[in-house]
């Protein structure tokens, strides 16, 4: 009975040994690989941090390429310069008429293209109709009425097209 006993407790050691070698290797086993795993995770997730930090860069320098741009574009989107061309079927004039034509429409120096585009009725409003004099070498004054015909933005010059019309000439057409 003892030996049996004493067998029994050297199997049951044995046993117990045996498991917690077991229970060890596989620890091991299991920490090696997790741990490669760990690894080739924490080296991708360095791999996507750098990815990540050079299209913040990028993103970066495009934003400030378009804020550039951007501010070259309103200064080069300001008016600088107003060309007008005087149709009229008079054969003199047609300089005095162009001068006064600048004269009226000289504030929009200065002024947003954008601006001016999106409300063309005011010049049409400045020039609609209106009368101007012309004088010639007897100092008779000739009434010349205008009528804007046609505006287009060139880079940063208003080009206007004034349709002008002796007065008489303009009221026997309406009748």
């Amino acid at each position: 009975m003892g030996s049996a006993r004493l067998f029994r407790s050297r199997t049951l050691i044995r046993v117990a040994v045996a498991f917690f070698f077991g229970l060890i290797t596989g620890m091991v086993v299991m920490l090696l690989w997790t741990g490669q795993k760990m690894d080739s995770l924490y080296l991708e997730r360095s791999a996507l941090y750098y990815a990540n930090n050079q299209k913040n860069k990028e993103i970066l320098r495009l934003q400030e390429e378009l804020d550039k741009d951007a501010r070259r574009q309103e200064s080069s989107e300001e008016i600088q310069k107003i060309q007008v061309d005087v149709i009229s079927s008079l054969r003199y004039g047609q300089e005095e008429i162009k001068t006064q034509v600048e004269s009226l429409v000289e504030p929009f120096i200065g002024k947003s293209v954008t601006w001016i585009s999106n409300n063309p009725d005011l010049l049409d409003t400045i020039l609609r109709n209106r009368t101007v004099f012309l004088s010639d070498d007897n100092n008779r004054k000739t009434e010349i009425r205008l009528q804007l015909k046609y505006i287009a933005f060139i880079d940063s010059t208003l080009k206007i097209w004034v349709e002008a019309e002796e007065k008489a000439e303009a009221d026997e057409s309406s009748n």
